[in-house]
């Protein structure tokens, strides 16, 4: 059982150390699967594109999307001693606070994923591109780095707002299976996913019945009394907040739930 419900450095590095070991096959192989994906899409691109690099301006798509995907997987299997009763019995019994366990987890499920997975999508991205120039003497290999980087992000950082909604929806992506790893015991990203569909068909079913049968789309609401944002930047800070804010709800609700499991 935990021995308190305080924070200890050197309780959480003992910890880290443990766990480290013990996940550090799911880590390499993890992350050979995700650079060996990148290398096959690199691979597809270029020859879909008649042997040639295709525009850079796919870099950041192709980034976010596999991010997203791989970020997913991983997150979806977070705190993997609590599928069955005598690793979680185990899990729940190391000499380290629910706070040292649950932030373990946090850093090595979600905080990697946002920092790695892109450095390692970068590397990779421009390592496949060497090889193909290495075996095709007719391709020409140009290095993705960061003038070329600054430059595609030009226009976009001139909005910061932008950014900071990307990095919002991204930790949201990675936080929902991080949550749902923590309820459910037995294959939790299956039925995390199928919930998080659950709701989605319900609101839209809801919303739909409010527009058309109940008439509410042919409500006219004056501008002067609306609460809700009608400018861009308004917009985008409006759903930002209410992001983070589900972001923030959900990891205490994934708290919570691992300290009544130890309870």
């Amino acid at each position: 059982m935990s021995t308190n419900n305080t924070f200890s450095l050197t309780r959480f590095k003992l910890l880290y150390k443990q766990q480290l070991l013990q996940n550090s096959k799911l880590l390499i192989f993890g992350t050979i699967g995700y650079c060996g994906v990148i290398m096959i899409v690199v691979a597809m691109a270029t020859l879909d594109n008649g042997l040639r690099a295709p525009e850079h301006r796919i870099f950041f798509p192709m980034m976010s999307f596999l991010a997203i995907v791989f970020g997913v997987l991983y997150c979806g299997y977070s705190f993997p001693s609590l599928r069955n009763k005598e690793s979680t019995i185990s899990y729940m019994t190391l000499p380290a606070s629910t706070l040292e366990k649950f932030t373990l987890e946090f850093i090595n499920r979600i905080l990697l994923s946002i920092l790695v997975l892109p450095l390692l999508f970068w590397i990779t991205y421009n390592a496949g591109y060497y090889f193909i120039s290495l075996i095709f003497q007719s391709f020409e290999f140009e290095f993705f780095g960061t003038a070329v980087m600054q430059e595609e992000l030009k226009n976009t950082m001139e909005r910061p707002k932008v950014i900071t909604m990307f990095i919002s929806i991204f930790t949201l992506f990675l936080v929902i299976p991080f949550t749902g790893a923590a309820f459910f015991g037995k294959q939790p990203l299956i039925k995390t996913l199928f919930s998080v569909a659950s709701i989605v068909i319900a609101y839209i079913c809801l919303i739909y019945i409010a527009v058309e049968p109940l008439g509410l789309g042919n409500y006219l609401i004056d501008e002067t009394i609306s609460l809700v944002p009608t400018e861009n930047d308004e917009i985008l800070t409006f759903f930002i907040v209410v992001i983070n804010i589900t972001n923030l709800t959900m990891l205490t609700v994934a708290y919570l739930k691992l300290k009544e499991k130890e309870v």
